[in-house]
């Protein structure tokens, strides 16, 4: 009977270590699994969000008509901006830019209603906004203020309109996106390395009342730098 007792606590001994080896085995995978996932997830998924940009990018463009742009009324938010930047209508540029508004309405906020100080504060962001400094007349990764790429000789020209989203502002109620083209490599807007830029693509956001939405550090248009083409720059050649 001593014997027999001795083997049962052995065999219950051993099968409870047993199970608690393979328990803690599990737990120890499952967060290594996690751990893993973690950090291949971002690799993973970065590609696959550049990829859907881009096919959705594509499909935005492919709703050009056949002379390759869009027809929107003259009167659409995106239309009237430019055409204020281009005709130097600088009232108009400030009424129609959201992050214009909301500074002003914060110096109505500090100021008690204060009209001088909202009027200078007006007349300092006309000054800024009309400048078309020579030496500022190039892109960088931050972008470039509005004045540069919407100057009167460039031709504009709709390319497509994206009022589906998802966008990464929630205010966006609607994208636009252009072609700029300049004419000229004495007035073109220029590239980070100062040379003249040919042609480029670009896009303005709009928000439900119709005012044009930050879309980039520097000014309001997200510039695609890949649809970039630039004059030639050889020597002999404009």
């Amino acid at each position: 009977m001593r014997n027999e007792q001795n083997i049962t606590n052995s065999s219950i001994s051993f099968r409870d270590r047993f199970i608690s080896a393979l328990l803690i085995g599990g737990v120890i995978g499952i967060l290594l699994g996690s751990a893993i996932k973690m950090f291949y997830a971002p690799i993973k998924t970065v590609p696959k969000e550049m990829r859907i940009a881009a096919e959705k990018k594509r499909n935005i463009y492919k709703e050009k008509t056949k002379d390759d742009s869009l027809k929107i009324s003259e009167n659409h938010p995106v239309m009237a901006y430019i055409k204020a930047y281009q005709e130097g209508k600088w009232e108009s540029v400030i009424e129609q830019t959201q992050w214009i508004q909301d500074r002003l309405n914060y110096i109505n906020k500090v100021s008690n209603g204060d009209q001088q100080k909202i009027q200078k504060e007006k007349e300092k962001i006309i000054k800024d906004i009309k400048e078309r400094d020579i030496n500022k007349n190039f892109l960088n990764k931050e972008g470039i203020d509005d004045q540069y790429i919407f100057i009167p000789e460039a031709k504009i020209t709709i390319i497509g309109i994206d009022d589906k989203g998802p966008f990464t502002d929630k205010r966006i109620k609607e994208m636009v996106w252009l072609n700029v083209e300049y004419p000229k490599p004495s007035k073109a807007l220029r590239n980070e390395n100062q040379i003249p830029i040919k042609s480029l693509d670009c896009a303005l956001s709009i928000n439900s009342d119709g005012r044009i939405i930050k879309s980039s550090i520097i000014g309001n248009a997200k510039i695609d730098y890949s649809s970039i083409k630039l004059w030639y720059s050889t020597k002999g050649e404009t």
